[in-house]
């Protein structure tokens, strides 16, 4: 068994790939195991994975028909031996004592989750240490999961990426926990990350940047149609609620669905009326959500129930705010198409 289990998956990387593979290649912490699943590339990306493998025993490698990054990272899950599990994507890269760090940290302080900092890497400049993280262990258990999710996932403290973690496999093959295609689900890293933290008792995080991640000018994923996204989104939290219920965890974080959905489908709308106004468009999105069965009733809670407070209460946020999102919640709710149009566009013309 290895320390740790690095999984690549790989789909036309081809000018990316070699510098990936030799930042993971030439880490500090030598006992890991590289998976490389080739998700069907139609370029060199298959061949220099094989390349790779030559050189290096520790590399396996995967070829397999497309079915997107979701089913590339599950069967490397399916197929690792490592104490922990570390994602990468192939056009990124990270710095040579990553894994030895997060390793260690983790085994110091037995947590079930380690998280670093990164930077994002434009092609004229970079950001660095893009997340608010201090050096600090977490206990979820003391801090409760619920409050967790207030104080630090839903302000993107720790991101809610995969590739800036550290997870353990134990805690993924007994709970079978698992990607959801993106096409279902848009946010695949996301939903990832609230199935783990159902089973989180400790967290441990790193004030250092490790992972490089690069900003591709031609790579984009903003074409999704907005009702499509609005529709995976709703989508995702079903899931994250079925999924909770399925593991006993319902209870303990019952005001936390509708606060994710309120974040996740205001930002897929208020986007596209900023840009067009288009009452067509919201028309669109409620008509593509007739067939969920939590649309309306997390409208309800966002409207009538008590996690608008506890959210407010929790994160500091203003009466207004309260105000603000049991209003837009009963306009989506009422399906008041153009009233709901115009408060988007007042908001923003507020921040502007």
């Amino acid at each position: 068994m290895s320390k740790v289990s690095i999984i690549i998956p790989l789909y036309n990387v081809e000018k990316y790939l070699r510098k990936c593979l030799r930042s993971v290649i030439d880490q500090t912490l030598s006992d890991v195991e590289i998976i490389l699943i080739n998700d069907g590339s139609k370029d060199k990306s298959g061949e220099i994975a094989e390349e790779f493998k030559r050189e290096d025993s520790r590399i396996k490698v995967i070829h397999k028909e497309n079915g997107g990054v979701c089913t590339a990272r599950n069967a490397g899950i399916q197929i690792s031996t490592g104490e922990y599990i570390g994602f990468v994507d192939p056009d990124d890269w990270i710095e040579p004592n990553m894994f030895e760090v997060m390793y260690n940290k983790a085994e110091d302080s037995n947590s079930d989750l380690v998280v670093c900092n990164y930077d994002c890497v434009y092609e004229q400049s970079t950001t660095f240490n893009w997340l608010n993280i201090k050096d600090e262990v977490i206990n979820v258990q003391k801090l409760g999961l619920s409050n967790y999710y207030y104080e630090y996932f839903l302000k993107y403290a720790h991101g809610d990426i995969v590739w800036n973690k550290l997870y353990k496999r134990s805690i993924i093959n007994k709970h079978l926990i698992k990607f959801e295609k993106h096409s279902e689900v848009f946010a695949d890293d996301l939903l990832f990350n609230l199935y783990y933290l159902c089973h989180v008792n400790t967290i441990c995080t790193v004030n250092r940047s490790f992972y490089n991640y690069f900003q591709r000018s031609n790579h984009s994923i903003t074409s999704t149609p907005r009702p499509q996204l609005s529709k995976r989104y709703t989508r995702l939290v079903e899931y994250f609620i079925d999924y909770a219920k399925s593991q006993g965890n319902f209870s303990s974080i019952s005001n936390i669905p509708p606060i994710l959905f309120y974040l996740l489908f205001r930002n897929s709308i208020s986007h596209k009326v900023k840009t067009k106004g288009d009452l067509r468009f919201i028309k669109e999105v409620f008509n593509s959500l007739s067939d969920s069965k939590v649309y309306k009733p997390l409208l309800k809670q966002l409207t009538f129930g008590n996690s608008p407070n506890i959210y407010c209460k929790q994160t500091g946020q203003s009466i207004k705010t309260n105000v603000y999102m049991r209003i837009y919640s009963g306009l989506c709710l009422l399906h008041l198409n153009q009233l709901l149009t115009f408060l988007i566009k007042y908001e923003q013309s507020r921040k502007s």
